[in-house]
C-alpha cells in the first residue's frame, strides 16, 4: 500500500481537486493528502529505525560473544545451525550467476568515429564493435585486454555456466561440486573481471558505406587528419615526425602544407622533422634546424629562409639556406634542373 501511495503524483491530484471541487473542499483534500503522506513517511521511518535497531542489537551480541570467547580462550558456541545464512548465500550466488550471464548477453556496444577524408574514397568512418557475448564473436574480433590469453572457447564455456547454473537441488551434495567446478573453470581461464569477456572489432567504411581495409598510406593520412584538423583548441604544440611518410605528394601539397601554415598563423608552435622539399621549403618556416655530420660528430645549424642563412650554434660556421635546402631536400641543383627539363618548365 505504501509503495502504491508513493507512486501517486500529489501535484496532479491537487490540480484535479482544484478543478472539480469547491475551494473549501479542495483545501480540505490537500490538507488530508499531506497528512496521509506525512503519516506514511513517519511509519517508514519507524520501521527503518526498528529494523536497524534489531540489526545493531544482533551484531552487538555477536561481537560481545566473540570478545568473551577470545578472553576465555574458548571456542564460541554456535547460536544457530547456519541454515538460514546458507540459504541466503546460495540465493545470492544463483542471483549473481544469472546477473552475470544476463550482462554478458546484453552488453553489445557500437561506436562510430569520423576519421577524415581520403581522395577517391570520401569521408572515412571507423565503426567499433564491443561485445561480451562469446556466441557473437568470430575471428574478426580481438581481445580488448590483450594481456590475457583467454580463448573464445573458454569464454563460451564460462558464459554457459553463468547463464544456466541453477543448482536444482539445494540439499544435494552435487551443489558443492557444481560451485567448485565453476570456480575451477574461472581460475583455469584466468578470468579476474568481466573486462576479460570484452572483445573488440574495428571496421572501416567508405563514404558509400562499403567496408575496406586501409593501406599503410591510408592509415598515415587518417592519423594525420586527426591531428592536423583537431577541433581541440587547447592544443598549442604540434610535433610531426616525417608526416610525408606513406602519403602522396598530392596530400602533402593540398593538405599538410596549407594546414601547417594555418597553424602557424593561429600562433601554434609546430615542429616538423622532414626530408620532404615541399614541406621544408613551401611552409616558409620561421626557424630551420639543420643537422650535419662531420668528423664523427653532429653539427647543429639554425636559420630561416628570410635571412637566407644557417649558422652553427657552437663554432658560428655559416651556410647558405637556399643552397643547403636545394642540396639536401631536392637532391642538388642538377637533379632539380633535370626535373624542370623533364617537365618542360625550363
Amino acid at each position: 500500500m505504501n509503495h502504491k501511495l508513493n507512486e501517486i503524483n500529489c501535484e496532479k491530484l491537487e490540480a484535479i481537486s482544484k478543478e472539480f471541487l469547491s475551494l473549501d473542499k479542495h483545501n480540505t483534500f490537500v490538507f488530508l493528502l499531506k497528512e496521509i503522506i506525512s503519516s506514511i513517511n513517519e511509519q517508514k521511518k519507524q520501521l527503518y529505525i526498528q529494523y536497524k535497531s534489531i540489526y545493531l542489537a544482533k551484531n552487538t551480541i555477536i561481537d560481545f560473544r566473540h570478545i568473551l570467547a577470545n578472553k576465555k580462550a574458548q571456542k564460541q558456541k554456535p547460536i544457530s545451525i547456519g541454515l538460514f545464512n546458507f540459504y541466503l548465500n546460495y540465493k545470492r550466488f544463483i542471483s549473481s550467476c544469472r546477473s552475470i550471464g544476463k550482462d554478458l548477453k546484453t552488453y553489445n556496444f557500437t561506436e562510430s568515429l569520423n576519421l577524415g577524408y581520403l581522395d577517391g574514397k570520401g569521408h572515412i568512418e571507423r565503426i567499433t564493435y564491443l561485445s561480451c557475448d562469446p556466441n557473437l564473436l568470430n575471428k574478426e574480433y580481438s581481445r580488448y585486454n590483450k594481456s590475457k590469453r583467454i580463448t573464445i572457447k573458454q569464454l563460451k564455456h564460462l558464459y554457459e555456466e553463468f547463464k544456466h547454473f541453477k543448482g536444482k537441488d539445494i540439499w544435494n551434495d552435487k551443489l558443492d561440486a557444481s560451485i567448485s567446478s565453476m570456480i575451477s573453470s574461472i581460475k583455469d581461464a584466468g578470468v579476474t573481471s568481466l573486462e576479460d569477456f570484452v572483445y573488440i572489432k574495428n571496421v572501416f567504411v567508405k563514404e558509400n558505406k562499403k567496408e575496406f581495409i586501409p593501406s599503410s598510406g591510408d592509415q598515415s593520412t587518417l592519423i594525420l587528419n586527426q591531428y592536423l584538423y583537431s577541433k581541440n583548441s587547447e592544443i598549442q604544440y604540434y610535433l610531426f615526425d616525417e608526416p610525408e611518410m606513406s602519403v602522396g605528394h598530392n596530400y602533402v601539397a593540398n593538405y599538410i602544407i596549407p594546414r601547417l601554415k594555418e597553424l602557424g598563423k593561429e600562433g601554434k608552435t609546430v615542429i616538423v622533422v622532414t626530408h620532404d622539399a615541399n614541406i621544408g621549403v613551401c611552409t616558409l618556416p620561421y626557424q630551420t634546424i639543420y643537422r650535419k655530420e662531420a668528423d664523427d660528430k653532429y653539427l647543429t645549424y639554425i636559420g630561416n629562409p628570410f635571412t637566407g642563412k644557417l649558422i652553427e650554434i657552437s663554432n658560428k660556421d655559416e651556410l647558405d639556406w637556399s643552397e643547403t635546402a636545394l642540396s639536401y631536400l631536392e637532391g642538388g641543383s642538377d637533379v632539380f634542373t633535370e626535373r624542370e627539363v623533364t617537365y618542360g618548365r625550363n
